[in-house]
């Protein structure tokens, strides 16, 4: 999955998502808490790698993250 798919899809994860009064988000609100989720899932990568190791991971997971967050602003 491209970082723009996985932009998208996870912001219309959390659009689509149901509260307690059964709303749903505005885009603002999923852009955010997509952004949350991504960022939370970089520091992971980032510890478990460390900052060294940061641009040169075995996967390029981390840059694929950084990636996605990117798109995930441009929605």
């Amino acid at each position: 999955m491209t970082p723009k798919e996985k932009a998208e899809e996870l912001v219309d994860k959390f659009l689509y998502t149901e509260n307690d009064y059964m709303e749903y988000a505005d885009k603002t609100q999923s852009k955010q808490c997509a952004l949350i989720a991504v960022d939370e899932i970089i520091a992971w990568e980032l510890q478990c790698f460390g900052d060294v190791n940061k641009d040169s991971n075995e996967c390029g997971a981390i840059e694929y993250w950084q990636e996605v967050k990117q798109e995930i602003e441009k929605i």
